[in-house]
């Protein structure tokens, strides 16, 4: 919004903004547990269930279990904007904003001892069981890293439409359209190296979940601004209605030469993405946004203004990839867990969710504004 007061010629006005923002948190489940070596028990005749089970006494979970918080997102906001009539009555205005990509790796490893294991629900006996990732007795080191990023971007076209104007009080509407982008990823890859053998083995696996949100919806506001000499405070509240196209893609790998000694062998599986949930997964929702901004500053030459605000923004729909995430296994697909290679056979475990939830963000914003 132009500084009218001071500058009642003013048609055109131009913003950057410094975001300093942050954004809510997913929780992710239990990736890697350990606990006493005596949990060692038979799992059938062959397999063992190893230590770490979840809900047995002395399992604790080291990797996930928790809520995963990128610190806080720099990014910027930049506006341009211009009244179409010298009364001030109609103009047009336009901004796009974005955060960058913030990551977060968390990694845990053990040469054997402690054991480190991957817990997941087994469909096929009913109930809580583990992989080996270090193991003394299977004689495994183990290395497991979780990686979670996120990116969000947005832009708008706005018609701003004065509504009142007394002098050192200005009131607009807003009536537009609205675009946002919310990218995530969450990657979980483990080493599970044979220490016993000569030359040395590789087990390599990955689980890879993206998530893609794009939200596209008309858009209503009301911004007022009030002024005392050189100080103003602006207030601006959005609401956007639309459709967000959520889009999720899933893949999983092995990569060893245990199976087939001297030979390296993949197969499109890892722990919690397999045949059975890989691939890419679409669907549209209705979703609501809504947008508050509030804004104090100082014009400290005519059509030059400093700023500080706050901003908090709504998504009432959204993918994430942590909720994709399915911890019941059938381990008849996967040869990380069995070790062996063979077909699914029974439930077709782990499923894709299609899980939704929310996502807010908010933080400081520190702006220039120039107006002519």
């Amino acid at each position: 919004m132009p500084a009218a007061d001071s500058d009642p010629a003013a048609r055109f006005w131009g913003r950057a903004e410094y975001l300093l923002w942050w954004v809510k948190g997913q929780k992710v489940p239990p990736l890697v547990t350990t606990g006493p070596e005596d949990q060692v028990n038979f799992q059938n005749q062959a397999l063992f269930i190893f230590p770490g089970v979840l809900g047995l006494p002395g399992t604790s979970v080291v990797m996930g279990g928790d809520t995963q918080t990128p610190g806080p997102l720099s990014g910027g906001r930049f506006t341009l904007g211009g009244w179409l009539d010298p009364s001030q009555r109609f103009g047009l205005e336009g901004s796009y904003m974005f955060l960058g990509r913030a990551s977060r790796t968390q990694t845990v490893s053990s040469p054997g001892n402690p054991p480190l294991s991957i817990p997941f629900f087994d469909i096929t006996l009913g109930r809580e069981s583990t992989a080996a990732l270090a193991s003394p007795l299977a004689l495994r080191a183990g290395r497991a890293t979780l990686t979670t990023s996120t990116r969000l971007q947005g832009a708008e076209a706005n018609a701003v439409l004065g509504l009142l104007d007394r002098g050192d009080l200005r009131l607009e509407g807003l009536v537009g359209f609205r675009w946002l982008n919310l990218d995530e990823s969450l990657e979980f890859d483990t080493s599970t190296p044979n220490i016993s053998n000569v030359p040395p083995t590789f087990f390599l696996t990955r689980d890879q979940f993206f998530t893609h949100n794009n939200f596209y919806g008309g858009q209503l506001g009301l911004r007022g601004e009030v002024t005392r000499g050189v100080f103003f405070l602006t207030a601006t509240g959005k609401v956007a209605l639309g459709s967000m196209i959520q889009s999720t893609r899933i893949s999983g790998l092995l990569a060893t030469n245990e199976f087939q000694v001297g030979f390296a062998e993949t197969f499109p599986a890892g722990y919690f993405a397999a045949p059975t949930n890989s691939g890419e997964h679409r669907q549209s929702r209705f979703a609501v946004v809504p947008e508050v901004n509030l804004t104090a500053g100082v014009e400290v030459i005519d059509g030059v203004r400093l700023s500080v605000g706050y901003s908090f923004l709504y998504l009432s729909s959204v993918t994430r990839p942590a909720a994709q995430m399915d911890r019941v296994l059938n381990p008849t697909q996967l040869p990380a867990v069995n070790n062996i290679i063979t077909q699914l056979e029974g439930a077709p475990r782990p499923a894709f969710p299609n899980a939704h939830s929310d996502f807010w963000t908010h933080g400081l914003n520190f702006g220039l504004e120039l107006s002519y």
